[in-house]
């Protein structure tokens, strides 16, 4: 369920990143909270890369209301983001297969 919420948020994300100066690709992506009662607001975090899949790596954090404020799809209620080394990148990823 995790990976089917991520992926129909993928064009969400994207478009978050863009405004938030990050024109990237992302992948990894996980869900960290989940609070509310429509509205929901979801924590999230997403490994952005440049090239094919290459460094340097972004780990970026963003909290995102759903649906968001005065009608929209959704509100940007945080957004952070940092480089991350290539040791960093691999703790990230060590997370189980889904089946």
């Amino acid at each position: 369920m995790e990976r089917a919420f991520l992926r129909s948020l993928g064009e969400t994300i994207l478009d978050i990143m863009s405004k938030h100066g990050d024109n990237q690709l992302f992948e990894y992506g996980r869900i960290e909270k989940i609070s509310g009662n429509d509205p929901y607001d979801v924590s999230l975090r997403v490994i952005g890369f440049e090239g094919a899949h290459n460094p340097p790596y972004k780990l970026i954090r963003m909290t995102i209301r759903i649906p968001g404020d005065k009608d929209a799809n959704y509100s940007v209620l945080s957004y952070s983001h940092r480089p991350i080394s290539d040791k960093e990148f691999d703790k990230l990823t060590e997370y189980p297969a889904y089946d």
